[in-house]
């Protein structure tokens, strides 16, 4: 098999493991896909004709920032803070370096397939898992991965919103393969938008006859596991959508206007539609409450322990100093915070977001240009918006940075990153040569 390939397996491999580590309670399973992307990235370098490891100054000042962070971490005796922010900057660079393991790099078909693949996979087993359950399944499903205490399991005590307004009052939310409600409502909804005819340049409408099809799988997928995380995260990827993706077929002062108006007009009911779960004045505190827990923390922190964290102490601060038990975590990013620091997780913040913006930079300039690169385009549109997505995610608890979730927003943040090089690569030769 080729190394350029070697990353889509082990996203596969991880997206499969939380149901097998839940299974076993085993805690090593989760690094199962940490270790063999080391172990591939070590045998690549071993192998590859030049004997030269080369690391660019861009992903040397990453690893500079990651051992500042966790040399300061380990010489304190806090332990390491956010292993999982620590996986996703490593993982970026393996998938990214498999990538361009050959001369071209790896072809956009076979990255095209490999997203498809591997979403249409999630939504398959969200639909599955529903008509399982429904059919009588539960008990099984509790009695093989619902009884972990080591790693995550399936939970019977979130809600299924969309499913108890149709009638089925007894329903819990659907965990998907990444055993959480969150993680599954946020895998559909970002298969949404990959199935979503939104893009001016749509490859996967032009080589799939039955797109169509997966992007109504995708919404009943979102419908009934959705979550006001994944609802939210939707409402920003409409803004973007409409206003600022250089790709999007919507961006135009038609779409925005009509846009604008049903959003003023419908403000109140969407408002509603959108945080279902603030009901009242109480719900409205709750959630301030528990998610300003971790930023109230924060602050109080002193300026070396703001920029260097607590480390793996910040568990038990979120049990034993808080009226609500574990109620830090809700607030996702407050907790990376409060576990890594600003160096760590801002710098990690500060790179999403300056690929997200430097991605779309280099739409624009292939739009300007004129460059047909259309696979590249698409690639660049969906992968930047997904990454972005996955960040969003923290705002409520960290799939992201669990088995599963971190190898594939390594995935899309290392496909940004070749697709951005593949552009900018064209964007050279356009400029320098634009009569072809």
């Amino acid at each position: 098999m080729a190394w350029n390939k070697l990353p889509f397996v082990i996203v596969i491999i991880a997206t499969i493991l939380p149901w097998i580590a839940a299974f076993f309670d085993a805690k090593w399973i989760t690094y199962v896909p940490l270790c063999l992307a080391l172990l591939t990235y070590f045998v690549y370098e071993t192998r590859k004709h030049s004997k030269v490891m080369s690391i660019s100054y861009g992903f040397l000042v990453i690893f500079f920032v990651i051992s500042i962070s966790v040399f300061w971490q380990l010489i304190q005796g806090i332990g390491i803070g956010s292993g999982g922010t620590i996986i996703i900057l490593v993982l970026t660079f393996i998938y990214y370096k498999l990538f361009t393991s050959t001369q071209f790099g790896i072809p956009s078909k076979y990255l095209i397939k490999q997203i498809h693949i591997i979403y249409m996979i999630h939504v398959i087993f969200i639909l599955s898992e529903l008509f399982f359950r429904l059919a009588g399944g539960t008990d099984i499903i509790v009695s093989l991965v619902g009884n972990a205490t080591e790693v995550s399991k399936y939970k019977m005590y979130n809600k299924a919103v969309f499913l108890r307004f149709i009638g089925f009052k007894n329903m819990t939310g659907l965990g998907g393969l990444l055993l959480g409600s969150q993680s599954a409502s946020q895998v559909a909804l970002f298969a949404l938008f990959i199935f979503a005819p939104f893009y001016k340049t749509n490859v996967f409408y032009k080589y799939n006859k039955i797109a169509h099809i997966w992007f109504v799988l995708a919404v009943i997928a979102l419908l009934i596991s959705i979550t006001m995380t994944a609802s939210i995260i939707s409402v920003i990827f409409l803004f973007i959508i409409f206003f600022y993706l250089p790709n999007s077929k919507y961006k135009n002062i038609k779409y925005q206007s009509a846009f604008i108006i049903i959003s003023i007009i419908f403000f109140i009911p969407f408002g509603k539609i959108f945080l279902f779960n603030i009901t009242s004045e109480y719900a409205y505190l709750t959630y301030f409450t528990t998610f300003y827990a971790s930023v109230d923390n924060f602050i109080k922190l002193d300026l070396i322990t703001k920029i260097f964290g607590l480390g793996r102490s910040a568990d038990s601060l979120m049990i034993t100093t808080l009226s609500i038990p574990g109620s830090m975590a809700d607030f996702g990013y407050g907790m990376l915070l409060n576990q890594s620091g600003i160096l760590l997780i801002g710098f990690a913040s500060f790179l999403l977001v300056n690929i997200f913006i430097k991605t779309q930079h280099s739409i624009r300039k292939i739009i300007k240009l004129n460059i047909r690169q259309d696979s590249w385009m698409w690639l660049a549109s969906v992968n930047s918006l997904i990454a972005l997505g996955w960040g969003l995610s923290l705002i409520h608890y960290t799939p992201a940075l669990e088995l599963g979730g971190r190898e594939l927003f390594a995935f899309h943040l290392a496909v940004c990153l070749q697709a951005m090089k593949y552009m900018n690569r064209e964007i050279a030769l356009g400029t320098r040569y634009p009569n072809g």
